[in-house]
């Protein structure tokens, strides 16, 4: 495989093209109909601790609009503002009651306009006209009959349209279907803050942090413990972190347990992907040869006391080192901080002779799409 090239500036990496979907503070991607916890918002500070849908990604102005759940309004909302909610399977005892649910009534509604002659079938003729009124020609008109119809007469019995229209319109969301063709009216999504801060509360804990926070570590404290307790800090961002050191050592520091631990006490939980998590490039990728361009690389050893992937990025941690401008290194992998795109990258340190301990590591950069690269820089 064809290694990353360097992107415009000092030893700026370029990286695949970005996914179309954003990801949430907490690192999950955000699809339509994912439901998040809003937070951190400075010029929408009532906002903060509600809860919303999301309704579609608008990438032009890097907002997601979100449905609230009190109320129903919808806001346009920074990825780094939402937190990917982890919503728990209702109990199989529990009926649903759909006599007063919209998204029900809102079906029955759009097979009445269908079924034109209200005979109580959508025959092919009728769909398609259904079809042009979306804006979508006949050539549509069999992969959506092979969809929502199984017997193979060409007529959708309400049955069928109601399981098609309530299932998730395709793989990459969980948005149904008759909230994608036909949607429920609403006004203009409200662009909250074009101001709002990174959230303070998404930076990784140190072992220095830990000590500040809690005090003398508890008895049997392991090698992973810091990870460990930044995972949970941001899969219960609600839940104190003396209690996730409590909670961390009753359970043995084993991770599932902890989570397990925590889970039962009902506070809310969140979907999460720690940094070190999300590793960029495709197999074979790595290792690869790099090449710095005019800015010095200062290079850094993991495992100091206030080791982290913000610390390093923001140069709050002693370089060990740097690689000067035009030198080639060896990149062994590349990971992604969730929180502004920044990749780090595990390097072959020194340059020349022996191994020395490690992992070394140094800032790479921002994440760039290809197609935002100059003529000039595809040749480098």
């Amino acid at each position: 495989a064809r290694p990353p090239s360097l992107a415009p500036g000092g030893g700026r990496a370029a990286m695949p093209p970005a996914p179309p979907f954003p990801r949430g503070s907490a690192g999950a991607r955000l699809y339509p109909g994912t439901r998040v916890l809003l937070h951190s918002l400075k010029a929408g500070k009532a906002l903060n601790g509600k809860e919303g849908t999301c309704e579609n990604w608008d990438a032009t102005i890097g907002r997601m609009h979100v449905q609230l759940v009190e109320g129903g309004q919808v806001k346009a909302l920074r990825p780094l503002n939402l937190q990917k909610l982890k919503v728990p399977e209702p109990p199989d005892d529990q009926a649903e009651d759909t006599d007063d649910d919209p998204v029900y009534t809102r079906v029955k509604e759009v097979f009445a306009s269908c079924d034109t002659d209200g005979n109580g079938i959508i025959d092919a003729q009728e769909f398609s006209a259904c079809l042009h009124k979306l804006g979508l020609g006949d050539r549509c008109l069999p992969a959506f009959l092979n969809a929502i119809h199984k017997s193979g007469d060409r007529e959708i019995q309400y049955e069928e349209f109601c399981d098609w229209a309530l299932a998730p319109a395709s793989r990459k969301t969980q948005k149904a279907a008759i909230n994608v063709y036909w949607p429920a009216t609403k006004g203009q999504a409200e662009i909250i803050g074009g101001d709002d801060s990174e959230p303070e509360d998404d930076e990784e804990y140190t072992l220095e942090d830990v000590e500040r926070s809690v005090g003398e570590l508890p008895t049997g404290w392991p090698s992973h413990g810091v990870k460990l307790l930044n995972n949970m800090r941001a899969r219960f961002p609600g839940y104190p972190i003396e209690g996730i050191v409590w909670k961390m050592q009753e359970e043995n520091f084993i991770g599932g347990n902890v989570i397990r631990a925590i889970r039962k006490t009902g506070v809310r939980e969140v979907e999460t992907v720690p940094p070190s998590a999300v590793r960029v490039g495709d197999p074979g990728d790595f290792p690869a040869g790099y090449r710095v361009r005019a800015t010095p690389l200062k290079v850094y050893r993991e495992g100091s006391r206030n080791w982290s992937f913000q610390n390093m990025r923001d140069e709050k941690l002693e370089p060990v080192g740097q690689l000067s401008a035009e030198s080639h290194f060896e990149v062994l992998e590349v990971k992604r901080g969730n929180e502004r795109g920044f990749c780090f990258g595990r390097i072959r340190y020194p340059l020349t002779g022996p191994a020395q301990n490690g992992p070394f590591w140094v800032v790479l950069g921002l994440e760039v799409q290809r197609s935002s690269w100059m003529t000039g820089d595809l040749a480098r």
